[in-house]
């Protein structure tokens, strides 16, 4: 007997095709509750929400077969590698949200690069402000630091925008609607050249603190910088200093360095939203009617791929996280 723990509820569909795969396979899904202390030994998949407590030490030594942690969430910064032991594979729902993700990116840069919110506030306040500082789209260039599923979902929409697009990845090889593709070794590089920054890389130990006030300056003056991926990639300081220096640079955020208070209350530690340009969002980008949905299907998939004994999506990479929780 091989089982699967999960406490994911997983989209009517999802739930479909993984328990049919799953018999097909001779494997049996459990919830935490439903699980019996001597079937700890049978669990060889987890499939792991955000939050949930089986990943700690303890918990993971009670399942000594333990094989593939599944995440249902993209990113996999909240899993304290330090606990795992080398043979287990952790994977993130990599592209799972990075449709919706990628037409908020969109929405952030047309509001930002076509001035909309100014615009509005000068229509409000009765001043026919007729400007012509918008950003034309065509021709400009794209960089997008993180080519995964989001990466490539917005270089997408970025060519029917007739963009130019720049990614960097982990191994720089050439990725479908990129005009140029290297790595991180080169970031400069693509920051300096950028009209348009997209942070989409996971957030890890080599990324943390990654965009500091050094690789700001690197930015045009006028650059849009946007940030669906975590905010900690970005030092949050030396972001706010620049924009409050820099009133042509520009900032778009989905995501947050402090976590909401329970009452879904936000404190901040510098007064982004006295500045006129950025613009933020409460963590939605993803955040469809269809997004359970997707996710669900897209987290089965990987499952599949698992039984099937082929390449799996998502793999992080071990030692990207050894020591970020420390």
């Amino acid at each position: 007997m091989k089982i699967v723990l999960s406490n994911i509820e997983l989209s009517e569909s999802a739930t479909k095709r993984l328990k049919d795969s799953l018999q097909k396979h001779g494997y049996e899904i459990r919830t935490e509750q439903e699980l019996s202390q001597g079937e700890k030994e049978h669990v060889e998949i987890l499939l792991h929400q955000r939050g949930e407590r089986w990943l700690t030490k303890e918990k993971i030594g009670e399942l000594p077969h333990l094989k593939l942690v599944q995440t249902f969430s993209a990113g996999v910064d909240h899993i304290n590698f330090e606990v795992l032991p080398d043979g287990i594979t952790v994977c993130g729902n990599v592209g799972a949200f990075a449709d919706p993700i990628a037409e908020h990116v969109f929405g952030f840069i047309l509001i930002l690069g076509k001035r909309l919110f100014h615009q509005n506030e000068s229509l409000k306040h009765g001043y026919y402000d007729h400007r012509m500082d918008a950003m034309f789209l065509r021709g400009k260039k794209i960089g997008i630091l993180g080519a995964g599923g989001i990466g490539q979902a917005v270089a997408k929409l970025a060519k029917s925008f007739r963009m130019t697009t720049l990614g960097i990845n982990t191994t720089g090889i050439a990725t479908e609607y990129f005009d140029e593709m290297t790595t991180m070794k080169h970031i400069d590089d693509v920051l300096s050249r950028s009209d348009i920054v997209l942070v989409s890389l996971p957030l890890s130990a080599k990324t943390k603190g990654l965009i500091d006030k050094e690789k700001l300056r690197k930015m045009k003056q006028d650059c849009i910088l946007i940030n669906v991926a975590r905010a900690e990639i970005i030092v949050e300081e030396d972001l706010y200093n620049h924009l409050k220096n820099h009133p042509e640079f520009r900032a778009g955020f989905d995501v947050w360095w402090a976590r909401p208070k329970p009452d879904h209350s936000l404190s901040l530690h510098f007064p982004f939203f006295e500045l006129s340009n950025f613009i933020g969002t409460p963590h939605v980008a993803g955040d469809v009617e269809e997004s359970h949905e997707m996710a669900s299907n897209a987290l089965v998939d990987n499952v599949i791929r698992y039984l099937q004994n082929e390449p799996l999506k998502g793999v992080a990479r071990r030692e990207d996280y050894l020591g970020f929780h420390d």
